[in-house]
């Protein structure tokens, strides 16, 4: 705009390394350094786990305003009065949120509604599955440390109960409403009624835990109401290539890694997703076992379906019947 018409060199050290712009809300995370927070909270939504993003370690959600970072940004701009940094819209920062809420949100944060609820005088309403966004605390001093402050799309301003709302970040890229299958078998008594999972069962997600947060996501199975599920014990039902847990598969390739081996045309079985975050092309593998390969990331287009091998086969063998079929009804009307 006409206010930086004047070339205004933007210091390095005040600039996040994630937007690659002026700080507008510093904050450190656990690891130490310095992010601008909704970029930071949107990284977070497209990884895997809660890590810092420099440092590339996990961390804690919780953040904390870094106010040295603020007091230099506030120099810079009183140094320069008419100066609108790139990427704001005006120059005033925005306001620091500190303020450890209840469910231990963040101001920012993006979740998803767990309930449905009408305000009548205004006509206003959230429906479950709705995403919305942490504003703050509550704006009504009895729901003060029970509630927090959210918006959604059709109400600007609820104050929700942590127990009605989710992450719409959780671990593994998870989201509420996913299908997953367990990976293990699991048993426990509930009110005197004792439920359990079973390996294979197909369940969904519901929800973040109120626990070991970084590493459990909160699931419903047929047998079980709800269970804080390992990340480690459970894998997504849908996976790539349209593959599923327990398909069975054959191999296009050959392949060794030490003492295991795998040779093409192997027969044999889906058994999760790929969850090494180091694969860049995770989202095109599948998990696989074979008879002489106990676990190994296969790439989609070095498997395929036994049964889509058996349709082949008979479908030549059925032609190849057709053509000698039509060939004798030749060579018999010839010889007539």
């Amino acid at each position: 705009g006409l206010a930086n018409t004047q070339a205004t060199v933007e210091p390095e050290h005040l600039l996040c390394p994630v937007s690659m712009c002026m700080y507008r809300d510093p904050v450190f995370t656990s690891a130490g350094n310095t992010y601008e927070r909704e970029p930071l909270l949107q990284f977070w939504e497209s990884s895997d786990i809660i890590k810092d993003p420099q440092a590339n370690i996990p961390c804690s959600r919780m953040v904390i305003t870094n106010w040295d970072k603020r007091r230099e940004v506030e120099r810079f701009l009183e140094q320069h009065p008419n100066y609108i940094p790139e990427g704001w819209p005006t120059r005033t920062m925005k306001v620091a949120a500190d303020k450890k809420l209840p469910g231990d949100y963040i101001v920012g944060e993006v979740v998803v509604s767990l309930m449905d609820w009408n305000e009548d005088e205004t006509g206003m309403s959230i429906r479950n599955g709705d995403i919305g966004t942490i504003l703050g605390e509550a704006d009504n001093e009895q729901c003060r440390g029970s509630r927090v402050l959210c918006q959604f799309p059709n109400m600007p301003k609820c104050n929700m109960l942590p127990s009605t709302i989710t992450r719409r970040i959780l671990p593994g890229r998870y989201f509420v409403g996913q299908a997953v299958v367990s990976l293990i078998d699991f048993s426990t008594v509930v009110s005197g009624s004792a439920q359990s999972v079973s390996k294979g069962d197909v369940g969904t997600i519901i929800g973040d835990t109120d626990a070991e947060r970084d590493s459990r996501v909160k699931c419903k199975f047929p047998n079980m109401d709800q269970v804080n599920m390992r990340l480690v014990d459970i894998t997504r039902r849908n996976l790539p290539g349209g593959y599923v847990v327990g398909e069975v598969i054959k191999s296009l390739i050959d392949f060794s890694a030490g003492d295991h081996t795998l040779a093409q045309g192997d027969v044999g079985t889906i058994i999760g997703e790929v969850k090494d975050a180091a694969l860049n092309d995770r989202d095109f593998r599948v998990n696989c076992e074979f008879p002489h390969m106990p676990s190994i990331n296969m790439r989609t287009v070095d498997i395929t379906r036994v049964k889509e091998e058996l349709g082949r086969s008979s479908l030549l063998i059925s032609l190849g019947i057709l053509f000698a079929t039509l060939a004798s009804a030749a060579l018999v009307r010839k010889w007539k």
